[in-house]
């Protein structure tokens, strides 16, 4: 192996200060690293950590001329939404790695008829295709668990 992806459970604290023009900027920014950290080759299987050097978390602030960064409303029930969608992440990603060999079949139709209820149409010719299931499963946690609202 040549090559290895750490990634580390944690959460970003900024501090944001009110301008002089009434807008909030953020003015402090810091990763604060859990206990949880899970380790993927190249092709994001999970593997046991090698011996490696430690890399320090920095993070630097951006701060570009004439640009504000505005703060967005944030919240618990933010956070939580982060936790659990990264905890399904992966799940999906630990799937995908035992469902090697594994198809899954799926309707040809657009992917947004798969769930309103136009494949169960007795009227509607509806074809379906083997796909390979984990790289679907892997599609599906490095794209399709969206972050943002």
């Amino acid at each position: 192996m040549d090559k290895f992806t750490k990634i580390t459970v944690g959460f970003v604290a900024q501090t944001f200060e009110k301008n002089d023009k009434g807008r909030f900027v953020c003015t402090r920014q810091e990763f604060i690293a859990g206990d949880q950290c899970d380790y993927e080759d190249a092709q994001g299987n999970p593997i046991d950590p090698p011996d490696y050097e430690y890399q320090p978390y920095n993070m630097t602030l951006e701060k570009k001329v004439g640009e504000v960064i505005e703060a967005g409303a944030t919240g618990e029930g933010q956070i939580d939404q982060l936790k659990r969608r990264h905890q399904i992440v992966q799940q999906l990603r630990v799937l995908a790695v035992k469902s090697q060999g594994l198809t899954a079949s799926l309707p040809t139709l657009p992917v947004p008829k798969w769930l309103d209820g136009t494949v169960a149409e007795a009227t509607k010719d509806v074809f379906f295709e083997d796909y390979d299931l984990a790289k679907l499963l892997r599609f599906i946690a490095d794209v399709g668990v969206s972050y943002e609202d």
